[in-house]
């Protein structure tokens, strides 16, 4: 009985070769994960910069011109500090 309980814990423990195949295995798919992540990220940079303004690029009272991308909104915001 004693004998069946230490094999089921050596059998439910882990090795060292075990663990590091698990680790290889789960970094991985952190990359395989990542990847198609990094592309859809840098595809949304690049959709960003080709964004037209909403607002026909009437940046005076608009509500997104402290972030907005658009080079546009760009020098409104440096010329709004001059006039400060």
């Amino acid at each position: 009985m004693q004998e069946n309980l230490l094999n089921e814990q050596q059998q439910k423990s882990i090795n060292r070769r075990g663990f590091l195949n698990l680790l290889g295995r789960g970094i991985l798919m952190a990359l395989l994960a990542a990847i198609p992540v990094l592309f859809f990220r840098r595809n949304q940079i690049t959709q960003k910069q080709t964004i037209e303004c909403p607002n026909n690029e009437m940046c005076q009272g608009c509500i997104s011109l402290p972030k907005c991308t658009l080079p546009i909104a760009e020098t409104h915001r440096q010329k709004e500090k001059l006039r400060r």
